[in-house]
């Protein structure tokens, strides 16, 4: 008896630490800072932003983030006045998928000004891409097409 008992308590004890080996957890990420270059027919984007990641429902399918940043637009080359746009994001980005690879959708409200002069703009902004990610940060990449043309993003998440 002394022996079924010894014995019971070993595989308890061993399935225990089996188990408490394989399950590691991984820190994710909450932070992301990128800069993005698009392109639409006549003018250049570029931005920077900041992303800082919601508490999810579903951590492990979709990964919500609020977002912040600053959009400038460079003067195309064959404008006379020299028009330019720069101002202030602020938005939610969805990110879908497993592991590194992730479907991204963007909203934006834009609030800027065209040219110098102008009285303030507010405008919406989306964009649709691919996002490589690592779940626990370093490099970001980035493609997406929307509204300020397709482009293309570095960033890094920590």
């Amino acid at each position: 008896m002394k022996n079924l008992f010894v014995l019971l308590l070993t595989i308890l004890l061993w399935s225990n630490l089996i188990s408490a080996q394989t399950n590691e957890t991984v820190k994710k990420s909450k932070f992301n800072v990128h800069v993005e270059a698009a392109t639409v027919l006549i003018a250049h984007p570029v931005s920077i932003n900041f992303e800082v990641k919601f508490p999810s429902i579903k951590p492990k399918k979709i990964h919500w983030y609020g977002k912040f940043g600053y959009l400038y637009t460079a003067p195309c080359s064959f404008c006379t006045d020299d028009e330019y746009i720069s101002g202030a994001l602020l938005g939610v980005t969805m990110l879908t998928g497993r592991g590194n690879h992730h479907f991204e959708v963007n909203g934006d409200i834009f609030l800027g000004t065209i040219k110098e002069n102008e009285d303030p703009r507010l405008g919406p902004l989306v964009n649709i891409g691919y996002r490589f990610q690592k779940p626990e940060g370093g490099i970001i990449f980035r493609t997406k097409i929307g509204l300020t043309g397709a482009g293309i993003g570095l960033g890094y998440a920590f």
